[in-house]
């Protein structure tokens, strides 16, 4: 079972028939040949690696790496002690995926099921989680965003919960030419010199979720507002802006800096905004009309 997400792909070998039952998640399944970038295998028991930091999500997970790009995340979804380990070494390419608590999974309530089920690493937060390590290696972040893919221009509207992101890509639903490629989560990635906007299965309140780039043509940090109206970030406002709505290795020092140098890098390239928007299908043409 190979999943494509931002262009990079994870591989799960196991024994069974265990399926992808969530419809977003099934639209990234691949077919494509070739080695994924990082295959998962399960093990009995994890690899004695050392490990030099700890970052904590209380009662759902936690995750501890080392200087070598590897590390280890440690599943417990509300129990008091751990359910399952994920482990990454992203220079060998390898993944493992240790289940300590086979029992723990089975009483978990009906939602922290759909949150942790056996088919680890393919479920948020797990895998969310996996491309937060990873994506800056590959010259990607992760945005809290919503994406526009309108007739092969790519809109990025990014802003915190409550900002307007499943507002603003509901209006563009049916727009003529027009797709939405999540509501929620964004990846972007630099590739080439060129940057580039991916959906991803992290959605928020719609399920518009697709497995496809755009080529990037500007990004709007978006409030709700009386009517439509932009104003130029200046390279500082762009970057901090993007910064705070980014979800970023926070808890790894080198990652964060790979991150922040891709953002910096994002900003000099994509024309970046502040937008006030009405909630009606007005901000479409109003969006279309500027000098982009």
């Amino acid at each position: 079972m190979k999943i494509k997400i931002g262009g990079i792909s994870l591989s799960l070998k196991r024994a069974g028939n265990e399926a992808i039952k969530d419809p977003c998640y099934r639209r990234f399944l691949s077919t494509e040949g070739g080695r994924a970038h990082i295959t998962f295998e399960d093990c009995k028991n994890l690899p004695d690696k050392r490990y030099q930091g700890c970052f904590d999500s209380p009662g759902l997970w936690s995750i501890a790496f080392n200087d070598h790009a590897d590390f280890c995340i440690e599943v417990r979804g509300g129990s008091t002690r751990p359910i399952a380990f994920v482990q990454v070494s992203v220079k060998e390419k390898k993944g493992c995926v240790h289940i300590k608590d086979p029992s723990g999974l089975a009483r978990l309530s009906r939602y922290r099921r759909s949150i942790f089920p056996c088919l680890l690493p393919f479920h948020y937060p797990v895998d969310e989680v996996i491309f937060i390590n990873i994506l800056p290696l590959y010259k990607g972040i992760l945005l809290h965003a919503c994406c526009i893919n309108d007739n092969g221009n790519g809109y990025i509207f990014s802003g915190f919960s409550g900002a307007g992101k499943s507002t603003m890509a509901k209006q563009w639903l049916n727009a003529d030419g027009a797709k939405v490629l999540n509501d929620d989560r964004t990846i972007v990635r630099e590739i080439r010199g060129l940057f580039y906007a991916y959906g991803t299965p992290w959605h928020g309140e719609l399920t518009a979720c697709e497995p496809e780039r755009v080529r990037l043509r500007a990004v709007f940090i978006i409030r709700h507002g009386s009517k439509n109206s932009i104003r130029t970030l200046s390279l500082s406002e762009a970057v901090s802006g993007i910064i705070a709505r980014s979800f970023s290795p926070l808890w790894d020092r080198k990652g964060m800096h790979r991150a922040v140098e891709i953002i910096e890098r994002l900003v000099r390239d994509i024309p970046c905004y502040e937008l006030m928007f009405r909630p009606d299908r007005d901000v479409i043409e109003y969006i279309r009309s500027l000098d982009i």
